[in-house]
């Protein structure tokens, strides 16, 4: 198995999660072999949903938790103003496809506490990135 593969951080990322109570700690938090699916992304909702039983209130400035919880809350912000310019056909897909990528960028914190501020850093600088270009006009 490659090292960095999409399933073995799409395991990673759930144990990271489930360590830092995102999500309940079932059978997942070992990678996943190389030929099985990642699991499917969750849609924003699911996210908000999460998000209010997370029991550490957001917090840029505390512990890894309280800041994990704070780009957490950014980030679906920003996926609530996306949804504003884009039906939610291409911005689900959009979430998707940021987490695969945001995986691979997750991955230097591999087995620390870290990881969760990786990923939803990096998922925050797409989504600022994507919403330039949706709101900014041309020639600008």
């Amino acid at each position: 198995m490659h090292p960095r593969s999409a399933s073995a951080h799409s395991g990673l990322l759930l144990w990271a999660l489930a360590a830092a109570a995102l999500l309940p700690l079932p059978a997942l938090a070992a990678s996943p072999p190389v030929t099985s699916a990642p699991p499917p992304p969750e849609t924003l909702q699911q996210s908000i949903e999460r998000f209010r039983a997370f029991p550490f209130r957001p917090d840029c400035g505390g512990t890894t938790q309280e800041i994990a919880a704070c780009l957490w809350s950014r980030r679906n912000q920003d996926d609530r103003r996306l949804l504003e310019l884009m039906d939610v056909g291409t911005l689900e897909p959009w979430r998707a496809g940021r987490r695969r990528a945001c995986e691979w960028v997750a991955a230097k914190a591999e087995g620390g506490s870290l990881l969760p501020i990786l990923w939803f850093e990096c998922e925050n600088a797409l989504n600022q990135t994507l919403l330039r270009q949706l709101t900014v006009p041309l020639g600008r």
